[in-house]
Protein backbone atom coordinates (compact mmCIF):
# COMPACT_ATOMS: atom_id res chain seq x y z
CA UNK A 1 0.00 0.00 0.00
CA UNK A 2 1.53 3.28 -1.08
CA UNK A 3 1.01 5.59 1.65
CA UNK A 4 0.66 9.72 1.47
CA UNK A 5 3.92 11.65 1.61
CA UNK A 6 3.65 14.29 4.03
CA UNK A 7 7.13 16.52 4.34
CA UNK A 8 10.48 16.41 3.73
CA UNK A 9 12.44 16.98 7.57
CA UNK A 10 15.95 17.36 7.17
CA UNK A 11 16.21 15.08 4.41
CA UNK A 12 14.14 12.50 5.12
CA UNK A 13 10.46 11.79 3.40
CA UNK A 14 7.92 11.95 6.28
CA UNK A 15 4.74 9.52 4.94
CA UNK A 16 1.14 9.25 6.85
CA UNK A 17 0.68 7.02 9.03
CA UNK A 18 -2.60 7.75 10.93
CA UNK A 19 -5.12 10.54 11.25
CA UNK A 20 -6.07 10.95 14.77
CA UNK A 21 -8.02 14.29 14.70
CA UNK A 22 -9.38 15.64 11.46
CA UNK A 23 -11.90 18.54 10.74
CA UNK A 24 -13.58 18.34 7.74
CA UNK A 25 -11.91 15.53 6.34
CA UNK A 26 -8.78 17.83 6.75
CA UNK A 27 -6.27 16.01 9.05
CA UNK A 28 -5.30 18.44 11.80
CA UNK A 29 -3.86 15.93 14.20
CA UNK A 30 -1.97 12.56 13.01
CA UNK A 31 0.82 10.61 12.92
CA UNK A 32 3.61 10.23 10.48
CA UNK A 33 6.95 7.59 9.80
CA UNK A 34 9.93 8.17 8.25
CA UNK A 35 13.29 5.96 8.58
CA UNK A 36 11.69 3.75 11.48
CA UNK A 37 10.71 6.75 13.24
CA UNK A 38 7.81 8.36 14.28
CA UNK A 39 6.62 11.95 13.92
CA UNK A 40 3.61 14.00 15.11
CA UNK A 41 1.90 16.47 12.95
CA UNK A 42 -0.73 19.38 14.52
CA UNK A 43 -2.33 21.69 11.50
CA UNK A 44 -2.03 24.69 12.86
CA UNK A 45 -3.64 26.76 10.11
CA UNK A 46 -5.96 24.75 7.75
CA UNK A 47 -6.38 27.62 5.16
CA UNK A 48 -2.50 28.18 4.96
CA UNK A 49 -1.89 24.83 6.08
CA UNK A 50 0.85 25.30 8.34
CA UNK A 51 2.12 22.62 10.88
CA UNK A 52 3.82 21.47 14.00
CA UNK A 53 5.99 18.82 13.68
CA UNK A 54 7.70 16.85 16.47
CA UNK A 55 9.64 13.44 17.00
CA UNK A 56 7.73 10.85 19.08
CA UNK A 57 9.07 7.72 20.74
CA UNK A 58 7.82 4.29 20.66
CA UNK A 59 7.15 5.09 23.98
CA UNK A 60 5.52 8.64 24.02
CA UNK A 61 3.12 7.24 20.95
CA UNK A 62 1.98 4.45 22.70
CA UNK A 63 0.87 6.57 25.84
CA UNK A 64 -0.57 9.35 23.43
CA UNK A 65 -2.70 6.43 21.60
CA UNK A 66 -3.62 4.65 25.02
CA UNK A 67 -4.86 8.22 26.58
CA UNK A 68 -1.49 8.19 29.20
CA UNK A 69 -0.59 11.57 28.07
CA UNK A 70 -2.10 14.75 26.97
CA UNK A 71 -1.85 15.58 23.13
CA UNK A 72 -0.71 18.94 24.12
CA UNK A 73 2.27 17.04 26.29
CA UNK A 74 3.10 14.83 23.87
CA UNK A 75 4.36 17.65 21.70
CA UNK A 76 5.78 19.84 24.73
CA UNK A 77 7.94 17.38 26.48
CA UNK A 78 9.88 17.02 23.14
CA UNK A 79 13.15 19.00 23.18
CA UNK A 80 12.52 20.62 19.74
CA UNK A 81 10.03 21.16 16.75
CA UNK A 82 9.57 22.00 13.55
CA UNK A 83 7.50 24.88 12.06
CA UNK A 84 6.64 23.74 8.68
CA UNK A 85 4.98 26.16 6.12
CA UNK A 86 3.39 24.40 3.08
CA UNK A 87 4.24 25.48 -0.49
CA UNK A 88 3.25 24.43 -3.96
CA UNK A 89 5.09 21.17 -3.92
CA UNK A 90 6.63 19.04 -0.99
CA UNK A 91 9.97 20.12 -1.98
CA UNK A 92 8.82 23.68 -1.95
CA UNK A 93 7.91 23.59 2.21
CA UNK A 94 9.34 25.72 4.23
CA UNK A 95 11.08 24.08 7.16
CA UNK A 96 12.19 25.95 10.24
CA UNK A 97 13.83 24.06 13.13
CA UNK A 98 12.78 25.56 16.29
CA UNK A 99 13.37 25.13 20.43
CA UNK A 100 10.44 23.65 22.45
CA UNK A 101 10.63 26.51 24.68
CA UNK A 102 9.36 29.06 21.41
CA UNK A 103 6.71 27.33 20.79
CA UNK A 104 3.18 28.82 21.02
CA UNK A 105 0.54 27.25 23.45
CA UNK A 106 -2.14 28.84 22.04
CA UNK A 107 -1.67 26.95 18.88
CA UNK A 108 -1.44 23.37 20.83
CA UNK A 109 -4.62 21.19 21.70
CA UNK A 110 -6.72 22.25 25.02
CA UNK A 111 -4.65 21.49 28.00
CA UNK A 112 -6.07 18.14 29.73
CA UNK A 113 -7.05 17.02 26.38
CA UNK A 114 -6.71 13.45 26.16
CA UNK A 115 -6.83 11.44 22.51
CA UNK A 116 -9.76 9.04 22.37
CA UNK A 117 -10.40 5.82 19.93
CA UNK A 118 -13.61 6.74 18.02
CA UNK A 119 -13.53 4.79 15.23
CA UNK A 120 -12.78 0.91 13.98
CA UNK A 121 -9.87 1.77 11.85
CA UNK A 122 -8.15 4.33 14.68
CA UNK A 123 -8.44 0.70 16.44
CA UNK A 124 -7.36 -1.68 14.37
CA UNK A 125 -4.30 0.81 14.11
CA UNK A 126 -4.24 1.05 17.41
CA UNK A 127 -4.10 -2.88 17.88
CA UNK A 128 -1.29 -2.88 14.81
CA UNK A 129 1.07 -0.88 16.65
CA UNK A 130 0.71 -2.67 20.31
CA UNK A 131 1.18 -5.76 18.29
CA UNK A 132 4.07 -4.79 16.27
CA UNK A 133 6.10 -2.96 18.71
CA UNK A 134 5.35 -4.04 22.44
CA UNK A 135 4.75 -7.43 24.00
CA UNK A 136 2.55 -7.97 27.08
CA UNK A 137 5.37 -9.34 28.92
CA UNK A 138 7.64 -5.77 28.04
CA UNK A 139 5.35 -2.94 28.62
CA UNK A 140 3.14 -2.33 31.06
CA UNK A 141 -0.27 -1.35 29.62
CA UNK A 142 -2.30 0.95 31.46
CA UNK A 143 -5.52 2.61 30.89
CA UNK A 144 -4.72 4.84 34.14
CA UNK A 145 -3.24 8.75 32.67
CA UNK A 146 -0.31 8.73 34.60
CA UNK A 147 2.35 11.37 34.03
CA UNK A 148 5.82 10.97 35.36
CA UNK A 149 4.93 12.20 38.52
CA UNK A 150 2.11 9.77 39.97
CA UNK A 151 4.05 6.96 38.36
CA UNK A 152 6.97 8.21 40.72
CA UNK A 153 4.57 8.51 43.43
CA UNK A 154 2.90 4.74 42.83
CA UNK A 155 6.61 3.20 43.33
CA UNK A 156 7.49 5.40 46.41
CA UNK A 157 4.49 3.41 47.59
CA UNK A 158 5.04 -0.07 46.97
CA UNK A 159 8.83 0.39 48.09
CA UNK A 160 7.06 1.75 51.53
CA UNK A 161 5.02 -1.00 51.91
CA UNK A 162 7.99 -3.64 51.29
CA UNK A 163 9.82 -1.89 53.90
CA UNK A 164 7.08 -2.16 56.11
CA UNK A 165 6.57 -5.62 55.32
CA UNK A 166 10.40 -6.37 56.08
CA UNK A 167 10.08 -4.75 59.43
CA UNK A 168 7.33 -6.77 60.40
CA UNK A 169 9.02 -9.70 58.83
CA UNK A 170 12.59 -8.90 61.29
CA UNK A 171 10.05 -8.38 64.13
CA UNK A 172 8.39 -11.73 64.71
CA UNK A 173 11.10 -13.38 64.17
CA UNK A 174 13.01 -11.81 67.19
CA UNK A 175 9.36 -12.78 69.65
CA UNK A 176 8.89 -16.54 70.34
CA UNK A 177 6.31 -18.70 68.52
CA UNK A 178 2.81 -18.70 69.44
CA UNK A 179 2.35 -22.37 71.15
CA UNK A 180 0.47 -24.54 68.99
CA UNK A 181 -2.89 -25.29 69.73
CA UNK A 182 -2.23 -28.60 71.62
CA UNK A 183 0.63 -27.43 73.49
CA UNK A 184 -1.62 -24.66 74.69
CA UNK A 185 -4.33 -26.66 75.51
CA UNK A 186 -1.52 -29.26 77.36
CA UNK A 187 -0.54 -26.52 79.71
CA UNK A 188 -3.97 -25.14 80.46
CA UNK A 189 -4.33 -29.18 81.57
CA UNK A 190 -1.97 -28.79 83.90
CA UNK A 191 -2.63 -25.59 85.75
CA UNK A 192 -6.12 -26.78 86.07
CA UNK A 193 -4.98 -30.08 87.94
CA UNK A 194 -2.31 -28.16 89.83
CA UNK A 195 -5.01 -25.71 91.12
CA UNK A 196 -7.24 -29.06 91.90
CA UNK A 197 -4.41 -30.17 94.00
CA UNK A 198 -3.78 -27.53 95.99
CA UNK A 199 -7.63 -26.99 96.73
CA UNK A 200 -7.84 -30.58 97.62
CA UNK A 201 -4.95 -30.36 100.10
CA UNK A 202 -6.11 -27.07 101.73
CA UNK A 203 -9.48 -29.01 101.80
CA UNK A 204 -7.70 -31.79 104.07
CA UNK A 205 -5.71 -30.05 106.16
CA UNK A 206 -9.50 -28.08 107.10
CA UNK A 207 -11.07 -31.27 107.25
CA UNK A 208 -7.89 -32.51 109.64
CA UNK A 209 -7.70 -29.45 111.78
CA UNK A 210 -11.09 -29.25 112.65
CA UNK A 211 -11.35 -32.61 113.86
CA UNK A 212 -8.44 -32.26 115.92
CA UNK A 213 -10.05 -29.15 117.41
CA UNK A 214 -13.68 -31.23 118.42
CA UNK A 215 -11.79 -34.23 120.08
CA UNK A 216 -9.56 -31.89 122.25
CA UNK A 217 -12.60 -30.02 123.02
CA UNK A 218 -14.27 -33.60 124.24
CA UNK A 219 -11.26 -34.30 126.44
CA UNK A 220 -11.46 -31.15 128.02
CA UNK A 221 -15.40 -31.67 129.17
CA UNK A 222 -14.69 -34.74 130.55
Amino acid sequence: MCKELCFNIEGVNIYLEQVLVDYMNVPIFFLCSGEKQYYLALCTDIEELNYIVVKLSLEDTYNLLHGNITMRKAILKQQEYWDVISGEEIHLDVVDKKDIGTIKNDLLPEEGAYFEILTNQIKNFVQYFDNEFFKADDFVKSDAKLDTDERFENFYKDITQITELLNYIVSRSQTPQELLYDERMNTVTETVLTINAVEKTEQNNESFKITESYTENRADAA
